[in-house]
């Protein structure tokens, strides 16, 4: 294979695991900034709403189209009269921040760390209803010398991976041919397929710490008709490189 002169990476299940979600914590901690709430809802109420309106955001998902995340929220408090003392950037991000922690796979932190000491550079394709605001906010606290040149996600396009449009749009930002860039990820569909039908270089990542992401659909599902790399340790495709 000819070596890359960028890498691109999918987000969670590929960077970073996030083993424990419980939104019912991230709700209390929007809750402190609440100034007008005259249903004296509480932070439970709030949460069941939550999973009541999950069902069909996830329809648009499935259909190809990424809701953002305060689309959501501007109706759930909306719907109770909710109003806050900062914008809904924020909330966002504190409800996601004590809603999960991001963890990072192993031996990704020595990889991104060759990466940028080897001049190959890399970016971010996400499926993810959270803003890239918020997702680079993250990326900052989990990776703090990452250099991550953009970060594309499914919500600030509409479109969601497998779509070739976030990975076109990804070739532009990197102004280079698409065989000279490398896509690793964990989902063969959104990840794998995605990558390949764009022109680049697929890369299937699978361990068992990342198992926990229930939308990841694994080469065992897929009949595959191209070449692609299919690695379960970072470092794997470090000693290649």
């Amino acid at each position: 294979m000819k070596k890359p002169e960028m890498i691109l990476f999918d987000y969670g299940g590929t960077l970073v695991t996030e083993p424990q979600w419980d939104y019912l914590s991230g709700e209390k901690a929007v809750f402190k900034h609440i100034i007008k709430n005259p249903r004296c809802a509480t932070p439970q109420q709030l949460n069941d709403f939550s999973i009541e309106l999950f069902p069909e955001y996830e329809q648009c998902r499935r259909g190809g189209f990424e809701p953002v995340s305060i689309q959501q929220l501007k109706y759930k408090y909306a719907y109770f009269n909710i109003e806050f003392d900062t914008d809904y950037e924020e909330i966002q991000q504190i409800l996601w921040n004590h809603t999960s922690k991001s963890v990072p796979l192993p031996h990704i932190e020595e990889l991104l760390d060759y990466l940028n000491e080897s001049g190959i550079r890399t970016g971010i394709i996400s499926n993810t209803g959270w803003t890239e605001t918020a997702l680079k906010h993250r990326l900052s606290s989990v990776f703090p010398n990452h250099r991550f040149e953009f970060v594309i996600v499914s919500s600030e396009y509409g479109f969601r991976k497998p779509n070739k449009r976030l990975f076109n749009l990804a070739v532009r930002k990197a102004c280079l041919n698409p065989d000279a860039i490398w896509y690793c990820g964990d989902d063969v569909c959104c990840d794998i397929q995605g990558a390949f039908h764009s022109g680049m270089f697929p890369i299937l990542y699978e361990n068992e710490r990342q198992n926990e992401n229930p939308y990841a659909r694994k080469a065992d599902v897929l009949e595959l008709g191209f070449d692609y790399l299919h690695i379960n340790d970072w470092r794997e495709l470090k000693n290649l490189i």
